[in-house]
C-alpha cells in the first residue's frame, strides 16, 4: 500500500472509527469501542507477524514492541465493553463488521508489505487515524457518564502519540526518505 493509498483508505476508515457525533448511548459506545479494539488487535497481529522481517534491527525491535503496545491498548478498551452474564460481549459481536479492522487483517494475511522498510510508515498512518478517532470521541464525551471512557481514551491516545514518535526516531537508512 502506497502512502497515498494508505492516506485515502485511512481517511475513510477514521470516519467509521469515530462513530456518530455527540455523546453516545451504550450500544453505540460498545460499537465504537468494539471497532477500535478490533483495529488495535489487528494492528497487534500485523506488526507481530511482520516484526521479524521489518527491515533494520531497530525496526524489528520497534515492530515487536509496537505490536505489544497495540495489544495493551486493546486490553484497555476491552475493559470498557459492556458485559452481562449469559450474553456474548457486545463489542466482540460488533467488531467483525469494522472495515478498518478488516483492512488491517487483509494486510496481515498478505505475506508482507510490498517493501518491509515501509512497515513503520504504514503503522504511523494507522496511529494517526486511531489517534484522530480517540480525540474525536474525547471531544464528545458526556462528562457525567463517560469518565472511565475518557480516562482510557486519554491513555491510549497518549500511547499512540508515543508510538508515532518512536517511528520518527527510527534511523533512516541511506536512500530512504525521512
Amino acid at each position: 500500500m502506497s502512502s497515498d493509498e494508505a492516506g485515502g483508505v485511512l481517511a475513510d476508515l477514521t470516519a467509521e472509527l469515530r462513530g456518530p457525533d455527540g455523546p453516545l448511548q451504550m450500544i453505540d459506545t460498545a460499537r465504537v469501542v468494539g471497532a477500535l479494539r478490533a483495529v488495535e488487535l489487528a494492528l497487534f497481529a500485523w506488526l507481530g507477524r511482520l516484526a521479524p522481517t521489518a527491515g533494520t534491527p531497530e525496526e524489528v525491535v520497534w515492530a515487536s514492541s509496537a505490536s505489544l503496545q497495540a495489544a495493551w491498548r486493546a486490553g484497555e478498551l476491552q475493559q470498557l465493553l459492556p458485559v452481562s452474564p449469559g450474553l456474548e460481549p457486545v463489542g466482540d459481536a460488533l467488531a467483525p463488521s469494522s472495515r478498518a479492522a478488516a483492512r488491517l487483517r487483509e494486510l496481515n494475511a498478505a505475506e508482507q508489505v510490498e517493501r518491509p522498510e515501509r512497515v513503520p510508515e504504514v503503522a504511523a498512518a494507522w496511529y494517526r487515524a486511531l489517534a484522530a478517532s480517540y480525540r474525536f470521541r474525547l471531544e464528545r464525551l458526556s462528562p457525567a457518564a463517560d469518565g472511565p471512557l475518557g480516562r482510557v481514551f486519554c491513555r491510549v491516545e497518549a500511547d499512540l502519540q508515543a508510538e508515532e514518535e518512536a517511528v520518527r526516531r527510527l534511523p533512516k537508512p541511506p536512500g530512504r526518505s525521512a
